[in-house]
């Protein structure tokens, strides 16, 4: 530092972080500091104007866009020995991606003090729109906050395919415009193509929005809308589990199934329907409600958001606003509707995806009736998405748990094919081996399941996917610490090489209740099968 800053010179600029967008949300000390400032130095259209309201009337305003690091000094400088006050003010806050280190360099060299401010970051305020956590109980406890590189390079033990292995909360500011080498880099990272991505655009700003997709539909998704500029791009890897509860709310480890976004509130009428919403909010302070307008309009702006929906009010009126915009089980919210009465919780989609567990938490809360009609849920036996929750593994979205499912409700036994093969295997040696295989199972149907390896996911998009979308099972993805909690009877290298127990026995075994190895692991080719058989496991009626 130089000799009249270290001995106290009363010129300062103050760096104050002005927040990610909404006026409301700069700080106490910020606002403070603006109401008495001679000289704002502003981040062009990155902040928002309204907030430069708050100078007082005579304030001298620079906007900082097109001009060089020198010449914002040099005038900062100029008013701050003058004893003028000086706001250099940043958006979101002032510790990240911005010029603050080089600015104070060249501020103290002139003898000038900096102080900072901090404010909101968008990070923040991104995940307040989505009214989520980056951390997640049971699942990733980090969030990574980078950018692919520019004209401000990435180190390589940067990268985001490192990062992307990881498994953790991703962040990626300043590169929505490069979304095709995020999905792609984030792919050879391991990430599986289902990972689910949000984008936020101008998170708190009037213009807000928010975007659900995958890293598959990611670069589709910012095409089609022309994104660019001011948006967040947000990897959640851990928010395909839905359900994990934090431990600081006690509870044990138990995993709950409720639904991984709050909920959004939609009374048909807020009037009639005001003493049950009261009692929505208060079960689900983290609730969105949404009120003003037309029902089939409210419903419509947040159904991309892929949060929940109570609907409060007449199940037809529900379904009749609804059903024009289903279209995949998968990725459609779940919607629960509750009449004016709190009587009833009708389950209306999505029950195998949150809905019927919402459906359980909104009656219990309420003293209501839950009316739930899917079948596993009804007759006390596991579904395969309630499998997945349970043990962690992942359905891929582009396959059809039905025909599990439908022997469950059955009660019929399910059977699992679980695979693997070495590297460079074509789509037709699988389909030649699986031909081989299935003849001598002796079985007329085909297996329930197909499951695999997540050290193998990258190749199953290109080599398994179609075998199981002809034969309309589910593909289902084990991640190793899976695996390595079942291992088959016949040992196996894949310890040695890929780090787990085994491939094609351990994945059979993962995906089913009660399952048994029918046929241990086989060689055909390049590709390794092993058939397991599991059997139904009932666990008692929702309502008994």
């Amino acid at each position: 530092m130089c000799g009249e800053c270290a001995g106290g010179s009363k010129a300062v600029v103050y760096v104050v972080g002005a927040g990610p967008g909404d006026p409301s949300l700069l700080t106490l000390r910020g606002r403070e500091l603006l109401a008495g400032a001679q000289l704002v130095v502003y981040a062009g259209s990155l902040v928002n104007h309204q907030i430069l309201r708050f100078a007082p009337k005579g304030c001298e305003f620079i906007n900082s866009y097109g001009k060089s690091l020198g010449e914002l000094v040099d005038a900062m400088t100029r008013a701050a020995l003058e004893g003028k006050r000086v706001v250099r003010l940043a958006s979101g806050d002032p510790s990240l991606y911005g010029s603050l280190r080089e600015m104070k360099e060249e501020l103290e060299a002139r003898g000038v003090r900096v102080k900072v401010v901090p404010g909101i970051s968008s990070l923040f305020a991104a995940a307040a729109a989505l009214a989520e956590e980056y951390t997640q109980p049971g699942g990733g406890q980090s969030l990574v906050v980078t950018r692919l590189s520019g004209r401000t390079p990435v180190r390589p033990q940067e990268s985001l395919e490192r990062f992307a292995a990881t498994g953790s909360s991703l962040a990626l500011f300043l590169s929505v415009d490069r979304a095709s080498e995020i999905s792609a880099r984030c792919l050879r990272g391991g990430l599986p193509p289902s990972t689910p991505v949000a984008v936020v655009y101008k998170a708190s700003w009037p213009e807000e929005k928010v975007w659900w997709t995958t890293l598959k539909d990611l670069p589709s998704v910012v095409e089609g809308e022309g994104l660019k500029g001011s948006a967040l791009v947000l990897v959640l890897p851990y928010h395909a589990r839905r359900g994990g509860r934090s431990h600081l709310y006690g509870g044990g480890t138990k995993r709950a199934k409720a639904p991984p976004f709050a909920p959004v509130i939609l009374p048909v009428t807020f009037t009639a329907a005001r003493g049950v919403v009261d009692a929505l909010l208060s079960v689900f302070p983290r609730a969105r409600l949404e009120k003003e307008g037309r029902l089939s309009s409210r419903v419509k702006q947040v159904w991309r958001e892929g949060a929940p929906l109570i609907i409060v009010g007449p199940v037809g009126v529900a379904v009749r606003v609804v059903a024009p915009l289903l279209k995949k089980k998968t990725s459609d919210p779940p919607v629960v509707v509750v009449d004016i009465a709190g009587a009833f919780v009708v389950c209306l989609t999505g029950g195998h995806h949150g809905g019927n567990a919402l459906t359980l938490e909104v009656a219990r809360a309420l003293g209501a009736v839950p009316v739930i009609t899917t079948g596993t849920q009804v007759l006390g036996v596991p579904s395969l998405e309630e499998l997945a929750l349970e043990r962690g593994f992942f359905i891929h979205p582009e396959t059809n748990a039905l025909l599990f499912n439908k022997a469950m409700v059955e009660k019929r036994e399910v059977y699992a094919l679980g695979l693997g093969w070495r590297r460079g295997t074509s789509r037709e040696e699988l389909e030649e081996a699986f031909v081989t295989f299935w003849k001598d199972t002796g079985l007329s149907h085909s297996p329930h399941l197909l499951a695999t390896a997540k050290v193998k996911e990258k190749e199953a998009q290109e080599v398994l996917l179609p075998l199981a979308k002809r034969l309309g099972t589910a593909l289902v993805v084990v991640p190793d610490e899976v695996l390595n909690a079942f291992p088959g009877p016949t040992s196996s290298r894949a310890a040695d090489k890929l780090g787990v127990v085994g491939v094609a026995e351990p994945a059979a075994l993962a995906v089913l209740p009660q399952g048994e190895l029918v046929i241990p692991k086989r060689a055909v080719g390049k590709v390794t099968l092993a058939l397991a058989r599991g059997r139904v496991e009932v666990r008692g009626c929702f309502g008994k």
